[in-house]
């Protein structure tokens, strides 16, 4: 391949094939590995374990001198009894023993590892199967299975998602300082997939406190998303208990109605998987009177009410019964809704400000900030993200039993403990993260919206007024490089997203004007965890959804939200597919030689079926009737602003959609691509072999055609011609506006005046020159009126008020003028519309080039918005091109 002249796209993965053929000492590889880590901990003298040591092959293959111990292997030098390893180790090897382990002895043999690692400075690798290697039906959830091993015998193997080897390795004291991977070449498909997983754990003290989630009813829709987020985002606990409020109606600041089968389904699956250990329910009657005797000193009358939520509607009995279950001298008490961001690092809890300061009760997670505050006391109780004392706070309570007796049914607990808490301090600050962000009612109605609240949040997307608030602000703006390629799809096996993003690495290395957007549509979480470690850092957006969304709706979410220039150039992939040799930098190119270039096709390499899958660039028409077009082949890019003009309903979204969401994935393709194609003015075919397309599970070619027989039976789109209006003096005809409308109509676009005399009917006669389109915009009932050269006269009977509707045009072109021109100007420029004008005609195009009319910000993304002046008309075309996409734009918020 290197002695070829030039590259040849399909020889990008021929190294996998040989990789393949020649992995024939996989095991010589991962002792390599763990060699090189093990020089990086360990020092001269240091002691080393080897775990599960079975032959002793690696002290064989290093050479390094362990102390070996395996129970079930007799073979010299290896120790088969527990209690005969001498001592504690500065480094303990692990190497593939836990993955065969069922969960009794695999969280015993995690305790004697911990138990033989030097406490002050031992390291331990481990290594297991890596689980995202192999394919199952839910990720989530531990099983075991056969495995077939290279001796060819089958051996009971373990499953069990990494989010809870991680999990128990926190609990007893193990905190992960590094993981990497060790990758082999897939035999069956010639992809790399992981093999091993493996990690560096140092000896750190266990955590000391229980992490409380309270949740209610209400909030059945999104209970299991929120619990997996704050798992992933909070510091891991002892236990991690969910707590249930017991009201079924009647909420504080309800914003939906309760559910309590769909909830307790929810939680079926929280515990099923483990994420958490338990659901608290409601606590009886006889609990509460216990927890009011034992916190607040009386026994309540029940006979007056439940004793369980306060006058307002506000819960504390749940709250207080989950301070009693957790057991721990800590409780991190957070509510369900909130959104958290905790950084690289492991999040760390300032445990030590309570043992330097006796009377510390409790300590706030942080707002979201640019750098931590200062650590302060004297705050207010944070009931809905904070660290507590436990003890301290029942002694609170202990010492004003008389005043809470009186206030716990009036006042909400939180604020009893403000009123009453004496000596006892509530601190805020000194550390950044983790942070929080709270989500007011008005986005949790919208479910879709919350859950995408919340990944952006746990990824770091924040508006950048985020900063100092503690409720959501926002979405943050989206990507703007003049290239992005926009990356979708859901549970793909680890192999083919290596593949898809290895491609993409090759292309976007290092180039500031490609931008990445990748949108995982639920996917396991261990999925998505291992997508978003394998994108590269910059210029990148990645969206993890919580819930299923569908394809049209991530092509929605990633073309009109992510990305904010109408300009942008999206270039679509499928996560299982590959990009050959660098098509991107081509399509740039070609977008950046041509900037009238709007659509482009093609291609696509299939590894089913050979053949080229070219559109015809002379577009039949109507392209609906003609469905032996490619219009699904990638690779497909246009421009962002032709997506932004196709309807919701014709994507499948909303209400009144033509089909339902399931069904309309069958045709998700051609519901986007056809109405970008009829819309492009000027469109080509991609050439040569530039993306590699492997089909998934074949559909039902019935149902397949169906659904595109109702895409192509919808209304088609306009080729949308930009109609830009030309004022000025009415009485004076100036030649300069004859040239303005003569190349305005040469560049196809629609020329509309006011459709009298002057520079309106010098406009009119040049366009008509140029074979182009007009439109007179009258003030009278009259149409007959509208000068000569007018194809479409419009007859408003508003008198001087039409000047509103001529300004209301994609653009406008001052050509002189007056007071009436400067009216039009003036509302097209509070209209948002981009203005020319002439700087060699005298009058009002003189006065205003290049000056914005007043001083209102109408883009902030638009620097120098202004009327721009241009000398001759022939500058205008060239200018319009460039800018009209950036002023005629939707919406990029969701």
């Amino acid at each position: 391949r290197n002695s070829l002249p030039e590259r040849i796209p399909q020889l990008d993965m021929v190294d996998l094939l040989t990789d393949a053929i020649n992995d024939r000492q996989p095991d010589k590889d991962l002792f390599d590995l763990i060699d090189s880590k093990l020089k990086q901990i360990a020092s001269p003298g240091s002691r080393i374990l080897d775990f599960g040591a079975g032959r002793a092959k690696f002290h064989e293959h290093s050479g390094i001198q362990t102390v070996n111990y395996d129970p079930k292997v007799r073979y010299p030098g290896v120790i088969n009894n527990i209690t005969q390893v001498p001592g504690t180790f500065d480094v303990v090897l692990c190497v593939r023993v836990l993955c065969i382990l069922p969960p009794d002895e695999f969280l015993e043999v995690l305790k004697q590892v911990r138990r033989m690692l030097n406490h002050i400075s031992g390291h331990v690798i481990f290594t297991i199967c890596d689980p995202r290697g192999i394919n199952c039906e839910n990720p989530e959830k531990a099983f075991s299975f056969g495995k077939t091993v290279s001796t060819g015998r089958t051996r009971p193997e373990w499953y069990r998602p990494l989010r809870v080897v991680r999990l128990e390795m926190a609990r007893i004291g193990l905190e992960i300082v590094e993981e990497f991977e060790f990758l082999r070449v897939d035999q069956d498909r010639f992809e790399w997939k992981p093999d091993q997983w493996c990690c560096v754990a140092k000896a750190c003290s266990p955590p000391r406190h229980t992490l409380l989630i309270k949740t209610c009813l209400m909030e059945h829709a999104t209970i299991k998303p929120r619990v997996q987020h704050l798992i992933e985002t909070l510091p891991c606990g002892t236990k991690t208990l969910l707590v249930l409020d017991c009201k079924k109606e009647g909420f504080q600041r309800g914003y939906a109605e309760a559910d309590e089968t769909q909830f307790r389904k929810e939680i079926e699956q929280l515990l099923l998987e483990r994420w958490i250990d338990q659901l608290l329910e409601p606590p009886s009657q006889q609990a509460i009177s216990n927890m009011h005797e034992d916190w607040f000193g009386f026994t309540p009358d029940f006979s007056k009410c439940e004793w369980s939520h306060d006058e307002s509607g506000v819960q504390y009995a749940s709250t207080f019964h989950g301070f009693n279950s957790c057991g721990t001298e800590f409780v991190l008490q957070v509510d369900s809704d909130i959104m958290v961001f905790r950084g690289k690092e492991t999040p760390k809890l300032p445990l030590s400000l309570f043992e330097q300061d006796p009377l510390a009760l409790t300590w706030s997670l942080p707002i979201a900030n640019h750098k931590a505050k200062p650590l302060t006391a004297g705050h207010r109780f944070e009931v809905r993200a904070c660290l507590v004392h436990i003890p301290r706070l029942k002694e609170l309570f202990r010492l004003s039993q008389t005043e809470v007796r009186e206030l716990i049914r009036s006042t909400h607990w939180y604020r009893i403990v403000d009123k009453v808490t004496g000596q006892f301090k509530s601190y805020r600050g000194g550390q950044l993260l983790p942070y929080f962000v709270h989500p007011q009612n008005d986005i949790k109605r919208n479910e879709d919206e919350y859950l995408l609240a919340i990944d952006a949040v746990q990824s770091g997307r924040l508006h950048p007024e985020q900063y100092g608030k503690v409720d959501w602000v926002g979405w943050p703006d989206g990507r703007g490089e003049p290239v992005v390629i926009l990356v979708c799809g859901r549970n793909v096996p680890a192999g083919r997203m290596l593949r898809c993003i290895d491609s993409i690495k090759r292309n976007v290395l290092q180039d500031k004007d490609i931008g990445l957007v990748v949108i995982d549509d639920s996917s396991s979480r261990q999925t998505a965890i291992f997508l978003k470690g394998i994108l590269p850092r910059n210029n990148t957006t990645f969206v993890s959804r919580r819930k299923w969304a569908g394809y049209q709706a991530n092509m929605h979410l990633g073309c009109k939200t992510l990305c904010c220039n109408p300009k942008t150039v999206i270039c679509t992939v499928d996560l299982d597919d590959a990009l050959l040799g660098n098509p991107i930098q081509i399509i740039k190119d070609m977008y950046t030689e041509d900037p009238d270039l709007e659509a482009a096709f093609g291609g696509c390499v299939r590894v089913d079926k050979p053949g080229r899958y070219d559109i015809d660039e002379t577009r039949p028409d109507p392209p609906r009737d003609a469905r032996g077009q490619p219009y699904w082949a990638h690779i497909r890019t246009f421009r962002k602003i032709l997506f932004d003009r196709i309807r919701e309903t014709d994507l499948g979204l909303g209400s009144g959609s033509f089909v339902v969401r399931k069904e309309s994935t069958l045709a998700a393709d051609w519901a986007f691509s056809l109405p970008i194609w009829e819309q492009a003015r000027n469109v080509t075919s991609l050439k040569g072999d530039l993306y590699l397309f492997e089909p998934g599970t074949t559909p039902n070619m019935n149902e397949l055609n169906a659904q595109i027989s109702k895409v192509v039976a919808l209304p088609p789109y306009s080729r949308r011609t930009y109609n830009v209006a030309v004022v000025g003096d009415s009485n004076i005809h100036w030649r300069e506006a004859y040239e303005v409308g003569l190349h305005l109509a040469e560049a196809g676009y629609i020329v509309s005046t006011g459709g009298l005399g002057g520079v309106m009917e010098e406009a009119c006669r040049g366009a008509k020159k140029g074979r182009g389109i007009t439109v007179g915009i009258l003030p009278g009932n009259d149409p007959n009126v509208a000068n000569p050269f007018v194809d479409i006269p419009i007859a408003t009977g508003m008198g001087r008020h039409r000047n509103g509707i001529v300004a209301l045009a994609s653009a406008v072109v001052i050509v002189g003028g007056g007071a009436g021109t400067r009216s039009e100007s003036s509302m097209a420029w509070a209209a948002k519309r981009l203005i020319i004008s002439l700087k060699n005609v005298p009058g009002c195009s003189k006065d205003l080039a290049d000056m914005a009319i007043d001083s209102r910000q109408r883009y902030a993304d638009i620097p120098g918005d202004r009327v721009y002046g241009v000398e001759e008309a022939k500058d205008i075309v060239p200018l319009l091109k460039s800018l009209l996409p950036l002023y005629n734009r939707l919406s990029s918020r969701l």
